[in-house]
């Protein structure tokens, strides 16, 4: 179906960072902890919606999309409510400025720290997609990208990004995308400091799932 560019999308960028979290020794780092919080419960969990993303058991490609964005939220969840009290208990709170309500420290870890992440992952994206490839994507249309993809799937988001006309669709899905990401690493400061919150939120995305799970 040539949706191998898909592979190079932020959200599989960033299950690479949780993966690294994980199994590089890193659990007990609070700041990773916060990073990956930022990352995988804003502009990842949410693209439950914005993809349109249903539960059918049947089609592998939504399957695996929502494993892409749904399940990341789960673990880092699970690691801020259920061990990261562990975590204080064991350093005898010798971390806990790094999990203070400061607008400072939520800036930095949950905004400022992702967004250098996210500008990383956007230029190795730009330069594989505009620079690398960009003679075989122009050859070939059939081959898939998220900007594709949202510009011939969703009429919506069609008319956003083609505001400017065709020749500025990257551009402004760029710019959105920048907007969007941000906002929504913003928003996990918030989730960070309250578990009905958290739960609310992971609750209304799965509640968007089931309800949406007949979707074509």
């Amino acid at each position: 179906q040539k949706f191998q560019y898909f592979l190079y999308d932020f959200c599989y960028f960033s299950q690479i960072i949780l993966l690294v979290y994980i199994f590089g020794g890193y659990r007990d780092d609070i700041r990773f902890l916060r990073l990956v919080f930022a990352i995988t419960q804003g502009p990842i969990l949410f693209a439950v919606v914005m993809w349109r993303n249903s539960l059918v058991f049947h089609d592998i490609d939504k399957m695996t999309s929502i494993a892409l964005h749904l399940l990341p939220a789960l673990v880092t969840f699970c690691e801020r409510w259920y061990r990261l009290p562990d975590i204080l208990r064991e350093t005898a709170g010798a971390e806990a400025g790094l999990t203070d309500s400061a607008l400072s420290t939520v800036a930095g870890l949950h905004v400022l720290l992702p967004c250098c992440v996210y500008y990383i992952w956007q230029v190795l994206y730009l330069f594989k997609t505009e620079v690398i490839s960009k003679k075989k994507l122009d050859r070939d249309p059939e081959i898939m990208t998220s900007v594709k993809w949202m510009a011939t799937h969703n009429k919506s988001q069609a008319r956003i990004l083609s505001m400017f006309g065709e020749k500025y669709i990257n551009v402004v899905f760029v710019a959105l995308q920048f907007c969007y990401t941000v906002f929504f690493f913003a928003v996990t400061g918030l989730l960070w400091w309250s578990w009905e919150l958290n739960v609310a939120y992971i609750a209304a995305m799965v509640g968007r799932l089931l309800a949406c799970q007949n979707d074509p």
